[in-house]
């Protein structure tokens, strides 16, 4: 399913990459330094997302919602780390660095045995303790 979602969404990239110069002189009606720049970060990062969502679906369909939101905080918290330190270096493309580095980290999660431990180790806080229950 992820692979034709995946598939899918380099198609609609493709198309929008052919189309860029009349989106952007009659549809949005504005020029953007580095256009073509960020045109192909936004693409990585809605490929990244489209593939990391089946896998969000998985965790959220074994119930398995502390790791999910263990993995969503540390991906999340890195991100906006990474953002911020873009933001002031290359201005709007530090930003959407930020992001695909964040979702490459959310999607990359089994693979990483450093992340895999840590948010296991934040998803086996007991409940008391996390502002849950009675």
């Amino acid at each position: 399913m992820a692979l034709g979602l995946g598939a899918m969404t380099l198609c609609y990239f493709a198309l929008l990459w052919l189309l860029r110069d009349w989106l952007f002189a009659v549809v949005l009606k504005k020029q953007f330094a580095q256009r073509d720049e960020l045109l192909l970060l936004w693409g990585a990062i809605f490929l990244v997302i489209v593939v990391r969502n089946q896998l969000v679906c998985l965790l959220a369909a074994q119930g398995r919602f502390r790791i999910l939101t263990s993995l969503t905080l540390v991906s999340a918290v890195i991100s906006l780390g990474v953002q911020l330190l873009g933001n002031a270096a290359v201005r709007h493309g530090g930003a959407l660095v930020g992001m695909l580095i964040g979702e490459l980290i959310n999607l990359d999660r089994h693979r990483d045995p450093f992340l895999a431990r840590a948010c296991s180790a934040l998803s086996r806080i007991p409940a008391s303790m996390q502002g849950v229950g009675p």
